[in-house]
């Protein structure tokens, strides 16, 4: 790309070539989503309507439509939103906010009918959701307003049935954990015995692997993760330093990662 302004998030279309990015204006942080396809011959297409602020957006698995946050509706609340990219004047909303906080849509199901929502209310309160496409409802998994707790999802397991977050829920460390979908399912630790933050993790487009890094006294150390045994072993041939914005290749060769700081 080659305008004025810099470029914000950028995510990659799941079995496609083509790349949704934000962008605003002057600093304004009304940020559009753009598309663009780097192998063809058009430049990028404004996807938003360019005046409410957007952002926070995921693809569905068919790489035919994204969920999004937008102001769209107020100029104010975080709703999500979602659009097939083929047509902008698809764009509809799934969840109005019902408050001021932050809601935001973390992965898809298997199936493109549930999202898995974040709602961000505090440094210490963060819960998770389930939204049913379709009939709109929305179903608390984690999280509780009464004993406030921190969990971040960030992805669906393999066969839908149950999900990946990041939660401090039963100790004073960010732990990594998988839980059922089934109503009243309690988290499954995996990290219990790492005394240290987890700080971020990804999945493969397959679901079979995972990454996951925790902060280990000031540095990052990288784990890799076979989500079905749920089997995890550190990587060891990094040096020392600060790891994020982990991502694996679409063709499940290898693993990349955005940062890397060396000491």
């Amino acid at each position: 790309t080659f305008f004025e302004e810099p470029i914000g998030g950028l995510q990659r279309q799941q079995n496609g070539s083509r790349m949704i990015f934000t962008m605003d204006v002057g600093g304004s942080e009304f940020s559009q989503i753009l598309l663009l396809d780097p192998g063809g011959d058009d430049g990028a297409m404004m996807l938003t309507d360019g005046e409410s602020r957007n952002g926070s957006v995921v693809w569905d698995r068919t790489g035919d439509w994204i969920a999004y946050q937008s102001t769209r509706r107020n100029g104010a609340s975080n709703d999500i939103w979602m659009m097939d990219v083929s047509n902008p004047e698809t764009a509809r909303m799934a969840l109005a906010s019902p408050d001021g906080t932050y809601w935001a849509a973390s992965d898809f199901s298997p199936d493109n009918r549930k999202l898995l929502i974040l709602n961000y209310v505090g440094n210490a309160d963060s819960r998770v959701h389930l939204l049913d496409i379709e009939s709109g409802e929305l179903r608390l998994l984690a999280g509780d307003p009464e004993n406030p707790s921190s969990n971040f999802p960030f992805a669906f397991d393999r066969e839908g049935t149950g999900f990946w977050y990041i939660t401090d829920v039963q100790g004073d460390f960010q732990q990594l954990a998988w839980q059922s979908l089934d109503a009243g399912s309690k988290p499954e630790i995996l990290t219990g015995d790492i005394p240290w933050n987890v700080e971020g993790a990804a999945v493969s487009d397959d679901r079979r692997r995972g990454a996951f890094t925790v902060n280990a006294d000031g540095l990052s150390q990288l784990y890799l993760l076979d989500m079905e045994s749920r089997k995890f072993a550190p990587v060891e041939v990094l040096p020392a330093g600060l790891v994020g914005g982990l991502e694996f290749s679409p063709d499940r060769s290898e693993e990349h990662t955005s940062e890397l700081q060396s000491h």
